[in-house]
């Protein structure tokens, strides 16, 4: 009776200390938890369940996670190049902190080999974010360009904002877990970082959606120098357009592009200071379309 009695404690509460092993998917999943969310239970399963294989780093969680600590600086860095009418510093790791809280990661799919070098197996992993969409921003960054003393301040509060409470989009990414052949612990090796490649590839994965701007400036830019005549009068229009509707119509800068297209196809053959004379006559009109003075 003693003996069966053990036997039926055992089944019931398992020996401390020895769960059972992960899968490579499960393994992201639970590391992903604790890079974005964060909450003391994460932190305790990963402790007991992954954290043996963290060397040294075992049980080692910043106060600030370093996705939170870099989606601040990153966004920070942006906001200061683009000359914010603040200029301020302002401490913006409680913002996304809360930006990460609502961003999810999951593994989608797994593939499992052997490494050769140390005979550890490897796990090539998918995955799979749901995070916080900018896009619709485009043309409120695009309008910063022609508009700093306004623009900059209404973008970068539309774009906190539009992190913490805007919709979702799916965004993809891949990275690797290890095991050693001993213990079956699927973790991130650190190589010659201080932080888990894990953390490296879900960050290039959020950064690519969250921090677009640096693209958004040159595929501008570069458009911009497409739309200009060449004709100094018309090309002043042009950035008056451009200037107007940054500042009192940030969300239809696409006018600029239908104005340059109609003053390029209807000029072809005409001279230039008839193509002046012509803007210079356009300009009244353009004036008119705004609800205000543009000054």
């Amino acid at each position: 009776m003693r003996t069966l009695l053990y036997f039926l404690v055992l089944a019931a509460f398992p020996a401390a200390g020895s769960p059972d092993a992960l899968s490579p998917e499960a393994a992201f999943d639970l590391h992903a938890r604790v890079m974005l969310q964060n909450d003391a239970e994460a932190r305790r399963e990963f402790d007991a369940r992954i954290g043996p294989a963290q060397g040294p780093y075992q049980g080692m969680h910043p106060e600030v996670p370093p996705l939170a600590r870099g989606l601040s600086t990153s966004s920070m860095d942006l906001m200061l190049q683009s000359a914010a009418a603040d200029g301020a510093r302002h401490d913006t790791y409680p913002w996304a902190t809360a930006v990460l809280r609502r961003t999810h990661c999951h593994a989608t799919g797994s593939r499992v080999g052997q490494r050769s070098s140390d005979g550890r197996h490897v796990a090539d992993i998918r995955f799979t974010c749901q995070a916080a969409d900018v896009q619709n921003l485009y043309d409120w960054y695009i309008a910063t360009l022609f508009d700093q003393r306004h623009g900059n301040d209404r973008f970068w509060a539309a774009y906190m904002k539009q992190l913490l409470e805007g919709p979702l989009r799916t965004t993809e990414g891949t990275t690797q877990l290890v095991a050693a052949p001993d213990d079956g612990i699927w973790h991130s090796e650190r190589l010659a970082s201080t932080f888990p490649v894990i953390e490296q590839d879900v960050a290039a994965a959020l950064w690519a959606t969250w921090l677009p701007m640096t693209q958004w400036r040159a595929e501008a830019k570069q458009r911009m120098a497409q739309r200009l005549t060449r004709n100094a009068e018309c090309d002043s229009l042009l950035r008056r357009y451009w200037k107007c509707s940054a500042r009192l119509g940030p969300q239809d800068l696409s006018g600029a592009d239908a104005l340059a297209a109609m003053l390029g196809d209807s000029q072809h053959n005409v001279p230039e200071a008839e193509r002046s004379q012509q803007c210079t006559a356009l300009r009244p009109k353009i004036e008119a379309l705004w609800p205000e003075p543009c000054e």
